[in-house]
């Protein structure tokens, strides 16, 4: 009890840390073994989540990453890698200023017989380092101007880019701003985006581009996790996410709307938000109750809507 009583203390402290408008990024929170497994079994199992679901949906769209190595900027305890290695057998990169995080994500994913891998914590050796896909999780709420210049910067030598991060307003802005410098340099957009014309919501108000993951329903049925949701005040159901892909090669974009977020019920009616070639667009429209259930379980759309009111969801 004791070691669980310190266990939630840090992660306590962990969530403070993360939900703060600016995150403190002087001082290295990765400052034991025990914060590194106390984040990894429970935060990082939430984000694995959602990279799960992003993953899902480039093997729907039979989109393969590049078979060369993988930069995992910022690994932290490596879930971006974990995950990623679930999908795609390739060697990994690990990057991050904490070259305790880099021995704890090396070991972890050695012990899960994923990847082979080798960990960077010097920025000198990152500019020679030669990779063909470059991941990132979670990153982009700490980063200062200047590192997210060389997020940028790190990106523009792979081929093929994969950023999941929290589905906040400011996290949306930074992957917008990465997407639109991108395809000023002739990449291409793979998702969420069906269109590789400017954002339409780089400027609105309204919304931003975010989606919701799936949780795996174990874990509504089980004690810890049910602990852990009433310790830190967690909303287990809501997996919010922002992420963008993208690839130096060209690839099919249909154009049509995608909901963003999740839908509202409105008497008869739904009400979303959703992006596509035509802009951003607030929707309202009649759809079978059978229809809503399925979209509330899943609010997660890896397939775009259709003009068709009945089939729109």
């Amino acid at each position: 009890e004791l070691m669980e009583a310190g266990r939630i203390k840090i992660l306590k402290d962990l969530r403070s840390n993360f939900l703060k408008d600016k995150p403190s990024t002087t001082q290295d929170y990765w400052d034991s073994l025990e914060t590194l497994q106390a984040y990894d079994s429970v935060f990082a199992r939430r984000i694995l989540w959602k990279w799960q679901s992003v993953l899902r949906e480039l093997k729907a769209l039979s989109i393969p990453i590049p078979t060369g190595p993988i930069l995992d900027y910022g690994a932290g305890t490596g879930v971006a890698s974990e995950s990623v290695g679930e999908f795609f057998s390739r060697d990994f990169v690990l990057f991050d200023r904490s070259p305790l995080a880099l021995t704890y994500a090396q070991k972890k994913l050695e012990s899960l017989g994923l990847a082979s891998s080798k960990v960077i914590h010097n920025e000198k050796s990152l500019k020679d380092l030669s990779y063909d896909t470059l991941i990132a999780s979670h990153i982009f709420s700490e980063l200062e101007e200047s590192d997210y210049l060389k997020v940028l910067a790190a990106a523009e030598k792979a081929k093929f880019l994969i950023l999941v991060d929290a589905g906040t307003p400011g996290v949306s802005k930074r992957l917008i701003g990465i997407r639109e410098e991108l395809l000023k340099k002739s990449w291409f957009v793979v998702a969420p985006c069906t269109h590789s014309h400017t954002c339409p919501l780089e400027s609105s108000s309204e919304d931003w581009c975010h989606f919701f993951a799936k949780p795996p329903s174990f874990i509504f049925t089980d004690s810890h996790w049910g602990k852990i949701a009433k310790e830190l005040n967690i909303d287990l159901r809501s997996l919010p996410l922002s992420y963008l892909v993208m690839s130096r090669t060209q690839t099919h974009l249909n154009g049509e709307d995608r909901m963003l977020g999740r839908l509202k019920r409105s008497g008869s009616e739904v009400v979303f938000h959703s992006c596509g070639a035509r802009g951003f667009c607030l929707n309202k429209k009649k759809i079978a109750k059978k229809k809503i259930k399925e979209v509330e379980k899943d609010s997660f759309r890896v397939f775009p809507l259709k003009d068709d009111p009945q089939e729109s969801l």
